[in-house]
């Protein structure tokens, strides 16, 4: 399986007991966007990723009519949010791959 495969159905599980839940689909892009940018560093995919997460608080806010997501702690939520998605999603694709070989 695919390590964006794994993004995509595991982060909603890892961030849906969070206060991230709402807008996991754009945690998700962001990965997957950042880890489109070929020679980036880790540290900035993960600022690129955060910054599309980051772009969606206001509207799940705005279309829920009330705080979902607190855009004052959002940057530092999202930063540990995505790097604990991405380090869960790296164990489990290295076992995945340890089982298939």
């Amino acid at each position: 399986m695919s390590w964006l495969k794994l993004i995509e159905q595991l982060a909603p599980v890892i961030l849906g007991a969070t206060p991230l839940g709402p807008i996991t689909p754009f945690v998700v892009l962001g990965i997957n966007s950042a880890e489109a940018m070929h020679g980036a560093t880790s540290d900035d995919k993960l600022t690129h990723a955060v910054e599309i997460a980051k772009l969606s608080v206001g509207a799940v806010n705005q279309q829920a009519g009330k705080i979902l997501v607190d855009p004052v702690l959002s940057d530092d939520a999202l930063k540990h949010g995505i790097s604990t998605v991405v380090d869960v999603v790296n164990i489990v694709h290295k076992s995945h791959e340890k089982l298939v070989s």
